[in-house]
């Protein structure tokens, strides 16, 4: 620390003499040669004011200190042999901005006198010559010829005394006289001149004495009162005679020595030591008694947790037995993430089959039954596939635990199970249970208007274009193809949506990698609803687009037949599948290769739609979704929003009817 008071004490005393003794600074004086013929060379009184009296020294005139009064100027003018003569020269006294650069002009507004031409520059007497070997000397008082009055300014003589130094020829006065040293200190001159005093001093860690005059009684005042106990600096100042600071002998008082007893530490206050210790202790105790309030919490909550499981396991009631929780346990290690579409499942998987009871069957299919069950007093839909179909449970139940999976348009899952019923093993996958059935089902005995078939199909497509995206992250969803999507596999909410289930066939593809998952089930999708490029087989499986194409195709069948059941015009149709008209009840492969890629025939879009302006805009959709070419079907999303603009049409129009019916009573 006191090195660095050192330093900093040094460099101030540098710039403090610098200042004083070598530079100029904004309040010195400017002295330029006068001389002055009024009646003849100004005009106005704002250049030269009549009760202005200049400082006079020897044809020499001191300026003021302004920005404006700094500068020095001589004016010519020709006389009648056409030669230029010295008219005025003096300090530049205007508050204008005429002479704040170096410069010459011809003529000036400033002045009466025609033909006359003035210059100004900056510098002490820099008016006295205009350039050695370019001007003849021709009048006593300072008249010049000037030859090249461009070079007019361009060579200063020295400063004049003040704060500047003297030069050979220029009157000194009654000034003081200073020895200043060094030389380049000095500007290249061992002396100096000025009206206040002299000073000899030794700064920082140089062993040079400086020498030099003070700029003002302001300066002297200053420097000669700092004190001189400095074991940095040390400043003497005079002003009793000339070159007085030559006698001045300033010095540095020494360092002190301290001996090697007076250098070992004192021990710290008791004080100290307790403003550290106390507030870590308390730190520390806080910590501790915080960890210990959060166990016991964390304790209590586990009790009441395993309380709870014992007395859902003792619950009575008609269950399914549970094969063995190693055979379970390794299964789901081999095909489960750490949970559902949102996290955990919400039944724990191990003991899930103990607390659900099979009410009735509700459904087959080619893969098992779908019964009706309840959960303590909560109604479920639970899928049991035979022990032969394992790989399509397997696989319904690794793509129902991806991550992110859950959406509102994506049938809950709410875990997989393995479990022994009749001396037989069965494979549940337990999910949420709706009323309403399958779209199939619903659309058999429901005619529906614009706005219920539209918010039919526009959910359901949101829920394809939720599994068509793959979302990017640490544990991030891949992107899904369904390749099964039929009426069937669509099942209908209580509020008048829809949810996608069975994900047995589906695909994954993550974007890093380019990997594509397609899973060990060899199963095709319903061959009714498949699309041309899978029927001639020149789906290309290397690309996980293909499949989004195929989802597409069926989903335009899908629309096909809800938009069948809208009713326009007091006219409705009656449920159908499509191509009933064209195939068996169970079409083969090759009676459905020959319709859709051979034939290219279409599902009949009715006649009445034509008139309706939501069921027209539709039916531009549904043909570019079952396009024969894959690349020309419209993307999911597209179809999202374009659905969502119908349905906001539909909306729209119910309400103008509603209002015309008002104003109809």
């Amino acid at each position: 620390m006191a090195e660095y008071i050192k330093t900093i004490l040094g460099l101030l005393l540098v710039a403090v003499i610098t200042g004083i003794s070598g530079v100029p600074d904004s309040e010195e004086y400017t002295y330029c040669a006068y001389r002055d013929d009024r009646s003849k060379f100004y005009a106005n009184d704002t250049i030269f004011s009549p009760n202005y009296i200049p400082y006079l020294v020897n044809n020499t005139e001191r300026c003021g200190t302004d920005y404006y009064n700094r500068n020095c100027f001589t004016a010519w003018m020709k006389d009648g042999n056409g030669l230029l003569s010295i008219a005025l020269q003096g300090c530049w006294t205007a508050f204008n901005d005429t002479c704040l650069v170096d410069n010459c002009q011809l003529e000036s507004s400033h002045f009466t006198v025609k033909n006359l031409t003035f210059c100004c520059c900056h510098g002490n007497m820099c008016n006295l010559d205009s350039g050695n070997d370019e001007v003849q000397q021709i009048e006593h008082q300072g008249g010049v010829e000037v030859k090249n009055i461009s070079s007019f300014g361009t060579k200063q003589l020295p400063m004049m005394p003040s704060v500047n130094f003297t030069a050979n020829g220029v009157q000194k006065g009654n000034l003081l006289h200073c020895h200043c040293y060094p030389l380049d200190f000095c500007g290249g001159i061992d002396e100096c001149v000025t009206e206040t005093g002299c000073f000899a001093g030794i700064d920082s860690d140089l062993d040079i004495t400086r020498y030099g005059c003070t700029a003002s009684a302001a300066n002297q005042l200053f420097l000669c009162r700092l004190p001189n106990d400095s074991h940095i600096y040390a400043i003497d100042c005079c002003n009793d005679k000339d070159y007085c600071n030559l006698d001045l002998t300033p010095k540095k008082q020494p360092y002190p020595v301290y001996h090697a007893e007076e250098k070992a530490e004192a021990p710290l206050p008791l004080d100290l030591i307790l403003v550290i210790v106390l507030p870590l202790v308390a730190v520390m105790l806080l910590v501790t008694l915080i960890c210990v309030v959060c166990h016991f919490r964390h304790k209590k909550k586990m009790k009441a947790f395993s309380t709870q499981e014992r007395r859902l396991l003792d619950e009575d009631g008609f269950r399914a037995q549970q094969v063995g929780d190693n055979s379970l346990q390794e299964l789901l290690d081999a095909s489960c993430t750490s949970g559902s579409g949102s996290g955990l499942p919400f039944l724990v998987q191990q003991t899930v089959a103990r607390q659900v009871t099979l009410l009735e069957c509700i459904g087959k299919g080619r893969y098992g039954e779908v019964w009706q069950g309840r959960y303590h007093g909560e109604k479920v839909a639970v899928k049991i596939f035979s022990s032969r179909d394992e790989s399509s449970w397997r696989r319904e139940t690794e793509i129902y635990n991806t991550c992110l999976l859950r959406h509102d348009n994506i049938l809950t899952y709410y875990a997989s199970d393995m479990t022994s019923r009749n001396s037989c093993t069965q494979l549940w996958l337990i999910m949420q249970y709706h009323e309403n059935g399958s779209l199939y089902d619903y659309l058999q005995i429901n005619a529906l208007n614009h706005e219920q078939m539209l918010l039919l199909i526009h959910s359901a497509s949101a829920g394809l274009v939720h599994l068509h995206t793959e979302i990017i992250g640490n544990r991030g969803k891949p992107a899904i193809a369904h390749r099964d999507i039929k009426s069937k596999n669509i099942l209908v909410k209580s509020d008048g949506t829809c949810c996608l289930g069975d994900l047995g066939l589906a695909v994954m593809h993550t974007a890093e990698g380019d990997r594509l998952d397609l899973g060990c089930n060899n199963k095709v999708g319903t061959k009714r609803y498949m699309a041309p490029e899978l029927l001639d087989e020149t789906l290309n499986p290397s690309f996980f687009s293909s499949f989004k194409c195929v989802d597409v195709y069926a989903f335009a069948l899908v629309v096909w037949e809800t938009a069948r059941r809208c009713i326009t015009g007091g006219l409705v149709e009656e449920y159908k599948p499509p191509f009933w008209d064209v195939v068996p009840n169970d079409p083969s492969f090759e009676d459905m290769r020959k319709v859709v890629v051979v034939d290219q025939q279409r599902p009949t879009l009715p006649n009445r739609w034509v008139s309706d302006p939501i069921l027209n805009q539709l039916s531009r959709v549904i043909r570019e979704c079952w396009n024969q070419n894959p690349k020309a079907r419209l993307p999911m999303l597209r179809v999202k929003k374009t659905l969502s603009t119908l349905l906001e049409q539909a909306h729209a129009l119910k309400l103008e009817h509603l209002k015309d019916k008002i104003t109809n009573i």
